[in-house]
């Protein structure tokens, strides 16, 4: 695996850069954050993805990018084209905040479910502050798993 690549910047295109270092040019996919003037001297992070078809090199200015990216191609369905498109389009924040605001949403619909079948909202909020941090993300299951509580 290459973790990192020191070199001058040769060229900057509109989804890529490339970097010379010991006289080889290396094309490295990455967010627009990625950026400088010709022949700067850059350092990045880097992830190499294999497939198939190809070797694919992505860079990052930082190493929580890289592992954001990392985190990011954990999920199904989501490709390196695609965690770069979320990474140039959010924020590390904004994306945290995503994700936490989805939670939340799942968690008050688990409330409104449990107050629907007649728990009060305390004893409704108190299970589903009693999920394990780990529980699916899916309505349904954390459902199941807040009325284990009441078992």
């Amino acid at each position: 695996m290459i973790a990192a690549i020191q070199g001058t910047l040769f060229h900057d295109g509109r989804d890529h850069v490339v970097v010379m270092a010991a006289g080889v040019g290396y094309k490295l996919f990455c967010p627009p954050t990625v950026t400088g003037q010709l022949g700067d001297v850059l350092t990045l992070h880097t992830t190499l993805v294999v497939r198939e078809d190809s070797m694919t090199l992505f860079g990052f200015n930082t190493d929580s990018e890289r592992d954001l990216f990392e985190l990011l191609l954990t999920i199904s369905g989501v490709g390196p084209k695609v965690a770069l498109s979320i990474l140039s389009t959010l924020s590390h924040d904004a994306l945290r905040n995503a994700v936490v605001a989805d939670y939340t949403d799942i968690n008050s619909d688990v409330i409104d479910s449990l107050v629907a079948l007649g728990y009060s909202i305390v004893e409704a909020q108190t299970a589903v502050q009693a999920l394990p941090p780990d529980a699916p993300a899916d309505l349904e299951e954390r459902l199941r798993l807040a009325l284990q509580y009441f078992a």
